[in-house]
């Protein structure tokens, strides 16, 4: 007959990482090369991509912004005219 019940024991699992300096340099200096050889052939890099996603965004916003609004509008308008009139 047990009046408490107590949680059980939680280990603790630890992973080490291993950092090899050399090899993200050579990570880095591989990514390096792709962009240049990117740029030389004529192919767009990241960040044009990620500037007109931005801007995609931006607009998408604007639009919805202006919906909103014109919403309202009309509704204030068919509001006052219905019930002020």
């Amino acid at each position: 007959m047990a009046f408490f019940s107590l949680p059980e024991i939680r280990r603790y699992h630890y992973k080490p990482w291993f950092y090899n300096a050399e090899e993200e340099k050579r990570r880095e200096r591989r990514q390096q090369i792709e962009r240049e050889v990117k740029h030389e052939q004529g192919e767009q890099t990241e960040a044009p991509n990620f500037i007109h996603f931005a801007r995609k965004e931006r607009q998408k916003s604007n639009r919805r912004v202006l919906v909103i609004f014109l919403f309202l509008a009309a509704a204030y308008y068919f509001l006052q005219h219905h019930f002020l009139s």
